[in-house]
Formats: structure tokens, C-alpha cells, sequence
């Protein structure tokens, strides 16, 4: 997976402190020297992460003109993560990361362990979100999930869980919900995606079958095993044999 990172600091000397660290932590840097050289950049682009420290703790209304100009550009890409440097003397630090969207605070000088830390987790969000978006486009290309209708969060979060574990070597999966939500296509859907579609999708109302008789429907009889077994009766298992049930 490539990790794509921007930096945007006034001053090149920790402008290429930040970016020996980032790519010792593999990332890859692009480097801007002020926020008009970002923007001219990234009008139609966004990066996944951006360190942000072009600001000066001895000039309020220059620091100003910087997060206002970012501020506008991250309210049009908002999953773009910021990391804030904080320089020293810096007033209203929290306010400022606050108005940014900053997830992440590091005050200059800092601790290169903890900017390698808060890439790391940010790599792994990324990665997970990839991955995520990545099963979500394979279950909207599978014909099993066609008959699926749901564009709601709740919903494609259910399609993305039900695409991995038919997606998996799973061999027991539970689904519940009120009746009428769509456990049975849910059920089909899982069985088209996984490696036994070729084989059959068996679905079985237990509570239509006598208790009495759930075990003999299950696993089946030979002939002769009973008074009224006449002839070999396959069980639902058998029959599903390579498939689902």
C-alpha cells in the first residue's frame, strides 16, 4: 500500500527534519514551503495525511492568514488527516487545532518515536479503510448481492461484514434479525461469494419440521431402519454436501 503524505513548513530546515521522519516511517513526502504552494498543488487532489506547521508564534495575524486559507481547503477535503506541529510560544494552541481539525498535536521540538507512533496508526486506519472500500466494490460487483437494497452506513456495513466472512474459510455463520429484514438473502448472498457456490444452497424452516422428526430430516435414514422406512432417505446435510445449508 502506498502512503502518501504532505508537509507544509515555512521553514526548510525542520521542513526536511519532518520528511527524513516520515520516510524513515515509509511514507511518501511531498514538501511545500507555505500554503499558497499547497493549494496550487492540491487544488483538485487531496493527500490522505497533511503535517501542518506553517505557523508563527511571533506574528498572529500571518498564523491567522494560514489556518484560515487551510481551514477552507479541509472543509472541501475533510478525510484528508491533520497532523499539527506546534512551534514554540505558540497562543491558543488547542483553539487552533480545534478550528483546524487537527487530530494529532506535536510540539517543535518533538519526539520522532511519537510522530512515528501516530503514523503508524494512521497507516493502519488507512489500511483498514482501503480494505474496507475494496470488499464493498467486490460485493457491489457480485451478482449474489444484487438483490440486496441498501445505501444507508448501517447497511453497507452489513454488506462489507457478510463479504468478508463469504470471502473467508468461515464454516458457521449466525445472522439474526426481525423477520422480514432479509436474513435468507443475506444467507444466498454470502453462499454466492464464497468457494462453495457451486455447490447447493439448502434453506430449512426448523420450526415448520415436528420436533420428532428434525433428525431423521437432518441426517436422513437408511431403508429398513424403521417400520415405515421403505427406501434410503438422504439428509439435508448430504444433500447440501459442498454447498450451504
Amino acid at each position: 500500500m502506498s502512503l502518501e503524505l504532505d508537509i507544509i513548513c515555512p521553514d526548510h530546515r525542520i521542513l526536511d527534519a519532518v520528511a527524513s521522519d516520515c520516510t524513515e516511517s515509509g511514507w511518501n513526502v511531498t514538501k511545500f514551503s507555505g500554503t499558497e504552494e499547497f493549494l496550487s498543488a492540491r487544488d483538485e487532489s487531496a493527500p490522505p495525511v497533511l503535517i501542518f506547521t506553517g505557523m508563527n508564534a511571533t506574528d498572529d495575524q500571518d498564523t491567522t492568514h494560514h489556518i484560515d486559507t487551510l481551514i477552507l481547503w479541509h472543509s472541501r477535503n475533510p478525510s484528508t488527516q491533520l497532523i499539527l506541529l506546534i512551534p514554540e510560544g505558540l497562543r491558543n494552541e488547542d483553539h487552533v487545532a480545534l478550528r483546524l481539525g487537527a487530530r494529532h498535536q506535536l510540539h517543535i521540538p518533538y519526539d520522532p518515536k511519537d510522530l512515528h507512533l501516530i503514523l503508524s496508526q494512521i497507516a493502519s486506519g488507512l489500511g483498514k479503510r482501503r480494505l474496507d472500500e475494496a470488499v464493498r466494490e467486490r460485493a457491489r460487483k457480485v451478482e449474489g448481492f444484487d438483490d440486496i437494497i441498501g445505501v444507508s452506513d448501517a447497511m453497507q456495513e452489513v454488506i462489507t461484514l457478510a463479504t468478508k466472512v463469504g470471502m473467508s474459510d468461515c464454516t458457521s455463520v449466525m445472522i439474526s434479525g426481525e423477520n422480514g429484514t432479509g436474513k435468507g438473502a443475506l444467507a444466498s448472498a454470502i453462499h454466492q461469494i464464497s468457494s462453495r457456490a457451486s455447490g447447493p444452497f439448502i434453506e430449512v424452516n426448523c420450526a415448520a419440521i415436528p420436533g420428532k422428526l428434525l433428525e431423521s430430516e437432518f441426517f436422513g435414514y437408511e431403508k429398513g431402519a424403521f417400520t415405515d422406512a421403505k427406501e434410503r432417505k438422504m439428509g439435508l446435510f448430504e444433500v447440501a454436501n459442498g454447498g450451504t445449508i
